[in-house]
C-alpha cells in the first residue's frame, strides 16, 4: 500500500519549481507525480493536470518500466543520478538525465526529481563514436603504421594494427616490453632519433619531417622504416608535445641501394685492377729486358730450365 505523502504544493512552491529549465517532479513514495513544474508538462508533452493523474514510472520506455518501479522504490531511501529513456505522450523516446533526493516536508515524505533531456547530448555522442570507429577503420587500412609519439613522455601512445601485422608482434607481447616499441630501434640508430625528437619540441612552422632508421621485427630481422611525420599537439607554450607520424617498409629500396653501392665498388677494384695491369704491360713494352727477367724468374720458381 502507498504510504502517505503531503498534499499538492502551494502556488509558491510552484512558482519556484516553474523556475527551472529540467523537468521536475515531486512524488509520492510509490511513485505518484504529486507535482510538476512547466518544463515537465512541455517536455512530456501532457498538461500538468494530466501529469498529476500519472505515476513516475509510466513515463519510462515501455521495456523499462518495471526497472524504473524498482528504481523508484530505492529512491525513497537514497540520493540517486543515473541515466535512462523516457517516452513522450506522442510516442517520441528521449534520453534522460535523473536526479533524486528523498525528502520530509511538512510531515510525510516526498520525491524530488530532476529530469533532464539528454537527447542532443547522446546523439552527439553518438556521432563522435562513429566518427572515431570510421577514422579507426581507416587507420587500421592505411597501408603503412601510423602512429603517435609523445614528446614528453618519450614514447609510442598510439599505433594502428598495420604495424602488428608488418613487424609480427602479438599485443601482450608490446605489453611485456612495457608497451614502448621505440625499445626495437636498431642501436646504431637510436641516438640520431633522440636528436630527430628533440628538434621537433621548438618547431613553429608546422612542417612535415621525415627520418629513417631500422627496427627489428619479430624474426631478429632489421627493417628499414621512412617515417613522415607533423605535429599533432602543442602545450600552453606552444610547444610540440605530440607528433602524428606515417612509417612505411622502404627495406626493398635500401637492399637494392646497398646492392648497387656493393656492385659499384666492386667494379671500381676491377677497374683499379685493369689500370694496374695495363700500366705494368705498358712498362714491359718499354723495357724488354724487364720482361725477359720477369719471364726466367717465374719458370726459376716453376723449376723450369730457360732455354
Amino acid at each position: 500500500m502507498e504510504e502517505s505523502a503531503p498534499d499538492l504544493p502551494d502556488t509558491e512552491d510552484q512558482v519556484v519549481i516553474d523556475a527551472s529549465l529540467d523537468a521536475i517532479f515531486i512524488l509520492a513514495p510509490g511513485g505518484r507525480i504529486l507535482n510538476a513544474n512547466l518544463a515537465a508538462a512541455q517536455c512530456y508533452g501532457y498538461t500538468l493536470e494530466e501529469l498529476r493523474r500519472l505515476n513516475a514510472a509510466e513515463l519510462a520506455a515501455p521495456e523499462l518500466r518495471d526497472v524504473a518501479s524498482i528504481r523508484i522504490d530505492c529512491m525513497c531511501t537514497a540520493a540517486a543520478k543515473f541515466e535512462s529513456r523516457h517516452q513522450r505522450r506522442d510516442g517520441t523516446l528521449i534520453s534522460v538525465e535523473i536526479y533524486s533526493q528523498p525528502i520530509s516536508r511538512r510531515g510525510g515524505q516526498v520525491i524530488f526529481v530532476s529530469v533532464r533531456d539528454i537527447s542532443e547530448r547522446k546523439r552527439a555522442q553518438l556521432q563522435l563514436q562513429e566518427k572515431e570507429h570510421f577514422l579507426q577503420r581507416m587507420l587500421d587500412t592505411e597501408p603503412g603504421t601510423v602512429y603517435i609519439y609523445d614528446l614528453v613522455k618519450q614514447r609510442t601512445v598510439y599505433i594502428n594494427r598495420h604495424w602488428f601485422a608488418a613487424f609480427g608482434y602479438s599485443a601482450e607481447q608490446i605489453e611485456a616490453m612495457g608497451g614502448e616499441v621505440s625499445s626495437l630501434f636498431h642501436p646504431a640508430d637510436q641516438p640520431a632519433i633522440a636528436a630527430y625528437h628533440e628538434g621537433w619540441r621548438d618547431d613553429t612552422a608546422d612542417e612535415i619531417r621525415t627520418i629513417e632508421y631500422r627496427m627489428r621485427d619479430v624474426h631478429g630481422d632489421w627493417l628499414w622504416l621512412n617515417s613522415r611525420e607533423a605535429p599533432f599537439s602543442r602545450d600552453a607554450d606552444g610547444q610540440v608535445t605530440q607528433v602524428l607520424g606515417i612509417a612505411s617498409d622502404i627495406s626493398v629500396r635500401k637492399r637494392a641501394k646497398i646492392w648497387l653501392e656493393r656492385q659499384k665498388q666492386l667494379l671500381e677494384m676491377i677497374a683499379a685492377g685493369d689500370d694496374r695491369r695495363r700500366g705494368r704491360a705498358a712498362v714491359d713494352s718499354e723495357c724488354p729486358g724487364r720482361r725477359d727477367r720477369a719471364s726466367v724468374t717465374r719458370h726459376a720458381r716453376l723449376g723450369v730450365a730457360a732455354g
